[in-house]
């Protein structure tokens, strides 16, 4: 049986063997591969994959007594979507720092147990995840040099799984809107709150359906995904009644576009908690009621019950022949 596990390579001891307390360690990219420990070679003495694939993410680091913990991610929608599916066998975190140059940190094999990735179709996401720990030895910063933009962080899972928990035990109930949106690449604000979280620009996007009970996902499209991790698009949003605000670094270079899901306290027939929505013109999209003689299939197909319509507006004999004698009187034949 292969080996299976990661370790630090004998190129990341170097690299942390000369980090001086307080220095920054730069983690530059994360990859995923196909190949394998070649023979007469060890984990620790890998420089590269062996066969790379696709570049990754992972979480933002944590520091703690001089380890570093964090999880490796591959999504099959990064980078524009993977066009064949493949089997991932290996896995790599590449550093420097400003008086090394970038080398292979940390190496990770999945020996004799592979796992097969599939090519992004559909819309169907398939995601791998890794969780590992680098021990520095000493105090050092850590700076991210690729986008982490796909994941949650832990206290925004903490916050998703405490409230599922929460909801399932006092019975409270949610329901979801679910509005296709496009962000603009004009029109956005400076941000006075920004404080430290270098979210400088806000944008508000009309959505009718939108209050401030709401709590906004938005998933956007493959399309747009390179465009949101130039601009340092924020992964929260914010919901207001009749708009929901996005947070940005800089103004996108293109507009955004993707799937905005807002959770709703209480049931869809709660009037109390569903947004007011208009009624329908002749010009203007909204709502309706179902009135006399209309049936409403299970699947939402609207017909016209014709023979409600038919005993309802067509006349009998004898209202027909007294209609015929108030015009031209009645007949006196026998």
């Amino acid at each position: 049986m292969s080996y299976y596990g990661g370790t630090v390579t004998v190129a990341g001891i170097n690299l942390i063997t000369s980090l001086i307390a307080g220095e920054t360690i730069q983690f530059t990219k994360i990859m995923v591969g196909t190949g394998s420990v070649p023979e007469g070679k060890t984990v620790m003495d890998m420089t590269d994959l062996a066969e790379p694939k696709c570049a990754a993410s992972s979480t933002i680091p944590v520091a703690e007594n001089g380890r570093l913990y964090m999880t490796v991610e591959y999504r099959n929608d990064m980078n524009g979507g993977l066009k064949e599916s493949f089997w991932l066998r290996e896995f790599g975190v590449y550093a420097k720092t400003d008086r090394q140059e970038e080398c292979l940190l940390y190496y990770a094999t999945l020996g004799d147990s592979p796992q097969p990735v599939s090519a992004f179709k559909e819309n169907r996401v398939d995601i791998r995840r890794y969780p590992i720990t680098i021990v520095l030895a000493t105090d050092a910063k850590v700076q991210l040099l690729y986008d982490t933009n796909a994941f949650l962080t832990s206290q925004d899972a903490q916050t998703i799984i405490t409230t599922l928990i929460h909801n399932a035990l006092t019975g409270e109930i949610c329901h979801a809107i679910t509005e296709q949106i496009t962000i603009p690449k004009e029109g956005w604000v400076s941000w006075e709150e920004a404080g430290s979280s270098g979210y400088n620009l806000y944008r508000d996007v009309t959505v009718d359906v939108s209050t401030e009970a709401g709590t906004p996902y938005l998933a956007l499209d493959v399309s747009s995904l390179d465009a949101a991790a130039k601009c340092g698009f924020a992964p929260t949003a914010e919901c207001h009644d009749g708009s929901v605000r996005f947070f940005t670094v800089e103004a996108p270079s293109d507009a955004l576009t993707g799937s905005l899901q807002m959770f709703f306290p209480g049931s869809p027939d709660d009037s109390s908690v569903v947004p007011t929505l208009a009624i329908a013109t002749r010009e203007t999209l909204g709502v309706v009621k179902i009135g006399d003689n209309i049936q409403v299939l299970p699947d939402g197909t609207i017909y016209v019950d014709a023979v409600d319509v038919a005993e309802d507006v067509t006349a009998n004999d004898q209202e027909a022949d007294d209609v015929i004698d108030g015009v031209f009187g009645e007949d006196d034949d026998p």
